[in-house]
């Protein structure tokens, strides 16, 4: 790009480049970029957090065994236990917050990060036109705790939204038939098995949630780099940002669809 401008402009082209580093372009935009994704993935678990107290309000007074280990334990109401989901999915969004504002971190600093041909002054003006804070002690690169923090929430998310999904499909075995995520009239459970109700939904999310504890390990891996920056972490983030931030957005937007239309057998739980 960077050569094709020269030809362009010419000689005057040194200055696109004074005292910046590549990283400075692409750890910015990548602040940028990342902070809006994650604003699509808040929306979707606000909208699983409204659709589990609704259903917690509705089912306040449904009695139902409750069970530990899996067995009958003692008496209790389903909407407590979708509550307790609820506010599983609540401190999911606050950590997800803290995160977010944690990658919210740009550069201008140089090749080093020792600003030795910039002002820090002019770095954060134009650092704050998007929203972004500077990098407190940069080196060529945002230090990539930050991303790990966040990716590694983001799993946390996953996981809590794999054991709402969990937990119905087990109240959907036949033996149990307690609940069930909705099912549409076209909707055909098996072709060899017509009469069955599979719990497809759920097991999708779950299958999901596995995903997104990869991509935090992978994340992970991206903090050790060599002194003031190695490559090794770029080619790891071009797959697990787009790919972890669509991936958590997607399976809380459809288990809020499952929450929202749960079918509860109030008879069998009784």
């Amino acid at each position: 790009f960077l050569t094709h401008v020269e030809e362009q402009a010419g000689d005057v082209t040194r200055f696109v480049h004074f005292g910046l580093t590549s990283s400075d372009m692409l750890d910015t935009v990548s602040a940028i970029q990342m902070v809006q994704a994650c604003a699509y993935v808040r929306e979707e678990l606000a909208g699983l957090e409204k659709a589990l107290m609704t259903q917690a309000e509705a089912n306040r007074k449904t009695p139902m065994v409750g069970r530990t280990h899996g067995m009958h334990a003692e008496a209790t109401s389903f909407g407590l236990i979708l509550l307790g989901w609820r506010e599983m999915v609540v401190r999911a969004i606050r950590r997800f917050d803290e995160a977010v504002d944690g990658i919210r971190v740009g550069k201008l600093a140089g090749a080093v990060g020792n600003l030795a041909f910039g002002d820090p002054g002019r770095e954060a003006a134009v650092l704050a036109r998007f929203g972004l804070k500077p990098e407190t002690a940069a080196t060529q690169i945002v230090a990539r705790d930050r991303y790990a923090a966040l990716f590694t929430t983001m799993a946390v998310a996953g996981s809590v939204i794999d054991h709402i999904a969990l937990n119905i499909r087990h109240l959907q075995r036949t033996e149990v038939g307690e609940a069930q995520e909705p099912f549409s009239g076209k909707q055909r459970g098996s072709s060899a098995m017509p009469h069955k109700k599979n719990p497809i939904g759920c097991e999708n999310v779950c299958g999901q949630a596995r995903l997104l504890r990869g991509y935090a390990l992978a994340a992970l891996e991206d903090v050790a780099l060599w002194h003031e920056r190695d490559i090794s972490h770029s080619s790891v983030e071009r797959v697990i940002g787009p790919d972890a931030t669509a991936t958590l957005e997607y399976i809380a937007k459809r288990l809020a669809g499952i929450v929202g239309g749960l079918v509860v057998h109030w008879d069998r739980m009784l």
